[in-house]
């Protein structure tokens, strides 16, 4: 039962990054059209609104399924009886495989974040 508990910590803080890693890019996709030092058409505007909109609901949707992932763990892990070891197994399975895919989208999100903030310190907007 630990080694379920362990998993789901785990997996729950590689979902918390990967969320706030999306809605911070989201945030910062809007806020380069309004802080970049050069000139920035208005007709990008919508342009940067779709593209922070879609990190937005990408990081929404990470968290939700964080939040009915770790549930389901919750609820595996209450079981005691010998009849339910194969629901904690492949639940357990499923934190693990979530859990590195959650990682490998921690740092495509990490390099995609990084591309935003060194296009905002040159003073540009993100696209335009």
């Amino acid at each position: 039962m630990r080694w379920l508990t362990a998993q789901a910590a785990a997996f729950g803080a590689v979902f918390g990054f990967a969320t706030a890693l999306s809605l911070a890019a989201g945030l910062f996709v809007t806020a380069s059209f309004f802080v970049a030092d050069r000139g920035v058409a208005e007709a990008y505007l919508g342009f940067h609104l779709a593209v922070s909109g879609a990190f937005v609901t990408l990081g929404l949707l990470l968290a939700s399924i964080g939040v009915q992932a770790l549930g389901l763990a919750k609820c595996a892990a209450g079981f005691e009886s010998g009849a339910t070891a194969p629901l904690r197994m492949r639940v357990s399975r499923l934190l693990l495989l979530l859990a590195v895919a959650g990682l490998g989208l921690c740092v495509v999100l990490a390099v995609i974040l990084s591309g935003i903030l060194s296009r905002i310190g040159e003073g540009f907007a993100v696209f335009g």
